[in-house]
């Protein structure tokens, strides 16, 4: 089982990423600022980062650099998460150290893509972001109920009404996740 390390100060961000790695069997660790992130970096020598830049204490870019420079750790592959997507931060996150790059709210299904590539040990496809703002703040709550969603509807002691119920939220929410990523993409440059 490869292990994660998530290094995120959003509890909800935290919370909902770790559960839906660890559903796709990664073992997560989780560190809540940059400085801790370093640190557990060195004692669980995780087979990959996670990292917000967007830290207290430490923020990432200085984290990540930290973690490249030590050569008990330089090794690891470090993906930058970041809702900052202006001209300029895929660079600064790859300047500082990092492997890859990837927005928020965190698509999934591109996020495993890039973790299994780095992890598999084929070189990241680095792509330019979607329209940062707009996309954020759609797509961060449709991701938390889409997340939420599929966490109860695996509870053992779901009602079979219940799970029917939380079928058809989840088909919405994807459904609505794909029309808006088609909006947004008829507004990118």
């Amino acid at each position: 089982m490869k292990k994660i390390l998530l290094v995120e100060d959003n509890e909800m961000n935290r919370d909902m990423l770790s559960r839906r790695l660890a559903k796709r069997g990664y073992a997560v660790v989780m560190a809540v600022d940059g400085a801790e992130g370093v640190t557990m970096a060195r004692s669980e020598s995780p087979d990959l980062v996670l990292m917000d830049m967007g830290l207290p204490v430490m923020d990432g870019w200085t984290a990540t650099r930290h973690i490249k420079a030590d050569p008990a750790t330089a090794r690891i592959p470090v993906v930058a998460l970041t809702a900052e997507t202006t001209e300029g931060d895929r660079e600064k996150c790859l300047a500082a150290g990092c492997d890859d790059y990837d927005t928020k709210p965190v698509d999934l299904e591109r996020l495993i893509g890039k973790i299994e590539a780095l992890l598999g040990g084929l070189p990241p496809a680095h792509e330019k972001p979607s329209p940062a703002s707009l996309s954020h703040d759609l797509l961060t709550p449709l991701n938390a109920i889409i997340g939420y969603t599929e966490i109860l509807s695996e509870r053992p002691q779901a009602r079979p009404e219940d799970l029917a119920d939380l079928q058809k939220i989840l088909s919405a929410a994807r459904e609505l996740h794909g029309r808006i990523q088609k909006i947004l993409a008829t507004q990118a440059p």
